[in-house]
Order: structure tokens, then sequence, then C-alpha cells
């Protein structure tokens, strides 16, 4: 059986919260968030169920622990006074000072007893049920063997399963590779959670977990006002509805090229250098769907909301008034402040009804994700849209203005289903934009590369170059038909 653990995010991780009864050790270096992490463990339980909870301190003290709480969280612990207490042992540290008698065992045990004997009070008189140890390896520092400390934490752990508390030690860590301080709390616990904290950002990690399947990885973690919030990296799911359905590209020519526009539930690949025209196309995209009342999110990076209007109601798109009537939603976000795995969940709890999605540009994930995950996080994105039956349009910006040109560098290119390619050609000393399908699944799309005008309607687009060849290289010339019936003639 689980039970909740009170923490935003958390429970999902654990996949409903921890298994009663177990011993959690949470591990991470000071300033981490564990003491706040594992008070939110007592205090919103308390709050939600009414379950009484005692937080016993070993290394800090009582005041500084309450105090340091953030505002939200302690107004809470304030309302619930009644059912969460905090016990301060912290005094248990000087036992362990150089004056101390390392000598007398009985001492060491004595100080089990008595922790064991609080707690067991504690559990009698007041009907405990969920109990922390903040700072176990400050007890740990009594003992000059690890099995001594290893036999002692068995004993308390016994203790606890026999009291049937379901209980969170906590210890802190410097070395990130480490498990615990003292290199023993994790082998007699029930499950592990370590939290990070890197270069500015929290991590949480479930790395193990007894009689509980749970969801690996290095989630996202942030200190709010109300306590720690975690946010797990996105795990879609593989039930893909598989649809014949066409909608249109909100552009009449791109339809033309796609045979009937893009099938629904597909992501599209959009590559082109600045000013070919990505974010207009997208506009289109997005404006099609709202005039016919349907849901559309778009995911900016580049045009804060209000440029992005601005430049909208210059192609005649009025996103403003879409976005009054819920048509159009913005998620704006700084590429240096984003948080992948809170961005994706921001992002999968905004598509209830949704049917069209823009990324613009998916090239701006390069700054907050690592090389290796840089790939997994695109994909997880495409199947979640594709678990909702959404049609998605992502841009991805390339550096080259003419010639051969890189698709992406984001490895997105075999995870969408088709790809539209957007660039600068120079035909007679005078610079054009050429568009060609690259490929689009399941569909007989055209191979002409066309070209194509940015008006105040927005893309148009117009004839193939005809009697061209080398377009796409940046150097077009007259096909070798044309300059042989030139030089005949």
């Amino acid at each position: 059986m689980k039970i909740r653990t009170g923490i935003d995010g958390l429970d999902e991780i654990t996949k409903g919260g921890l298994v009663e009864n177990s011993i959690v050790l949470l591990s991470g270096c000071g300033g981490a968030g564990k003491t706040i992490l594992a008070s939110q463990f007592l205090v919103n339980n308390a709050a939600e169920t009414g379950e009484k909870g005692l937080f016993i301190t070993m290394e800090e003290g009582r005041s500084n622990i309450i105090n340091s709480l953030p505002g939200g969280l302690k107004k809470t612990l304030d309302q619930n006074e009644d059912k969460v207490w905090f016990l301060d042992l912290s005094t248990i540290r000087q036992l362990s000072s150089p004056d101390a008698n390392k000598d007398d065992i009985a001492s060491s045990v004595l100080n089990v007893e008595i922790i064991l004997e609080i707690i067991e009070t504690w559990v009698e008189e007041k009907g405990i049920q969920r109990l922390v140890l903040d700072g176990i390896a400050s007890f740990g520092l009594l003992y000059e063997k690890s099995t001594e400390f290893r036999n002692a934490l068995f004993r308390i752990v016994a203790k606890l399963k026999a009291l049937h508390i379901t209980t969170i030690i906590t210890t802190e860590i410097n070395d990130q590779d480490r498990l615990s301080r003292l290199g023993v709390e994790e082998f007699v616990t029930d499950a592990i959670i370590r939290i990070t904290h890197v270069s500015g950002r929290r991590y949480v990690e479930v790395l193990k977990m007894r009689g509980s399947d749970f969801i690996s990885g290095r989630h996202s973690c942030e200190i709010t006002n109300d306590g720690a919030r975690v946010f797990p990296i996105l795990k879609p799911g593989m039930d893909i509805p598989k649809t014949d359905t066409r909608i249109s590209t909100g552009i009449s020519g791109l339809n033309n090229m796609t045979d009937g526009g893009f099938f629904k539930g597909d992501a599209i690949l959009v590559s082109g250098s600045a000013g070919t025209g990505k974010t207009t196309m997208a506009l289109q995209f997005i404006d099609e769907a709202a005039r016919n009342g349907k849901k559309s999110i778009y995911i900016g990076f580049e045009e804060n909301p209000m440029e992005l209007k601005r430049n909208a109601a210059g192609f005649g798109i009025d996103l403003e008034g879409y976005e009054k009537k819920g048509l159009v939603q913005i998620l704006y976000n700084i590429p240096s402040q984003l948080d992948p795995n809170k961005h994706g969940q921001e992002i999968a709890r905004s598509l209830e009804g949704v049917e069209r999605v823009v990324i613009d540009t998916i090239s701006d994930y390069d700054i907050v994700c690592q090389e290796s995950g840089l790939k997994n996080f695109l994909n997880n994105l495409v199947i979640l849209f594709k678990n909702h039956n959404i049609t998605s349009l992502m841009t991805v910006e390339t550096d080259e203005l003419m010639g051969i040109t890189t698709l992406s560098n984001q490895g997105a290119s075999n995870i969408v289903d088709g790809i539209i390619m957007l660039r600068y050609v120079e035909i007679g000393s005078e610079m054009k934009k050429a568009m060609n399908i690259l490929k689009l699944r399941g569909a007989k799309h055209k191979q002409e590369i066309k070209e194509y005008e940015i008006t105040s309607k927005g893309i148009v687009i117009e004839d193939k170059f005809v009697g061209m060849e080398g377009v796409l290289t940046g150097s077009p010339r007259k096909s070798i038909t044309d300059r042989v019936e030139k030089f005949f003639d």
C-alpha cells in the first residue's frame, strides 16, 4: 500500500507515494532542500489527512528549522500545530566532540535506547504515523566503527517497522557520487531519494524503492513559498491514435504541395535561416485553427507575446483576439531561464482540447538541454503531442543563408513526420525564397522546389523554378537542356 508524500510531483515519480511502513533515505548536499522536503512530508499530510507526524532533529536546532521553512509551509504548520511536532536532539552532537569518551560503548548504546524510547513514547501518546529523523549522520559520529553504527541503525529501523511508522531519514553528502555521508545509511533503508543542487538548479532522483516501481531519472525541483515542488521528466504513453484525417496548413499553396494538408497528429519540422518565414508559417498554421474555432498553443522563445501579437497583426492575424477567446495560448519562455522538466510539465498540463501546437524555435532548447538529453526531450514532446492527437509544427534555425544546409543539430529530423525547408537563393542578382518538402510520411507530396513570397497576407507560394537547377545549393543556373538549346540557337 502507498501513502502520499504530499509533495507536488514526488507522488507522480514514486507512482503514488511511499510504501507504507517503509524507511526512506533522503540524501543531498547542504542547502539542497532536504529539511524542507522532509517537513512537507509531515505538514502537508497533517493538513490533508489529519495524520500526525514527529520531526526529530539531530543536527540543526528546532527554531532554526522552523524559521527557515518557506512562508506558506510555515503557515500550514502553524495551522496544524496539534498534529506535527518538532523535537530537538541536536545536543547529541556534543557527544561526538574531541572531549567525548569514545571508549564508552555504553554511552552509544544508551543513546540508541534513548532515541527508541522517545519514538515509542511519542507514538503511544500522540498517535504518530509519520516520522522524520533529520541529520542521522551526526548520530553516526558517535561510533568509531561503521559496523557499530550499522547495528544501531538496524535497531532503530526494526523498532520503526514494529511500530508501523513510515519514516524519512535525512543525511548530508558532500560527494554527488555518494548516497550517504558515512556509507552505511543506504544499506538499512527500503528506499533512497537523492536531491542535488547543481549550478543553481535542483534535481530529485529516486534510486531505490523496494516493493514499488518508480520513474527513474533526474527530475527538476524548485523551492517555492509552499515548499518543494517536483517536475517529473516527461514520460508519454505509447498509445498513439492512427488517423487519415487531413488538416489545412493555413497556406493554400502548401496544402497543394502536401496533397491536402498535414495528417492530424503528425509532427512537422520547418527548417530555415533567419528571415525565411518560419514564424510566419507558424502563425498561419495557428490562424487556420482559430478561424475554425479550434484551440492551439504557441510556445515561443524569440519574440515576447507583445511583439508576437504585433507582428501577427501585420499579416492580418488577430492573435490577441484569439487569446482572449481562449483559442490560442501563448507560452513564452526566456531560454536561459528554462528548466526542461518544468517546461515539459507546463506543456503537458495545457493540452486539453488542443488541436495544434507550435514550438518556435527548438533551436533554443540547445541552451538548456545537454546534448545527450536533447533528442530524448524532443522525442518525448512529439510522442506527447501524438498521444493527444495534436498536430505539431516545430521550427529550427539553420546557420547557412545559402548553399548546402544542415537541417538541424537537434537530431529532430528523424523523429518528425514531415520536413519543410525554407531557404534563400540568388537568381539574376536578386534574392528569392525557395521552399521544398523533403519528406512527408504517408503522403504523396509534391517534389518541386517552389518560389514563395512573404506578403501582407503571409506566405504566398508561387510557381516552381522552371528551367533552373542547383537551386538548393544556392548557386542556381540554367538547366543543361536550356543551355544546349541556347547553344544551338
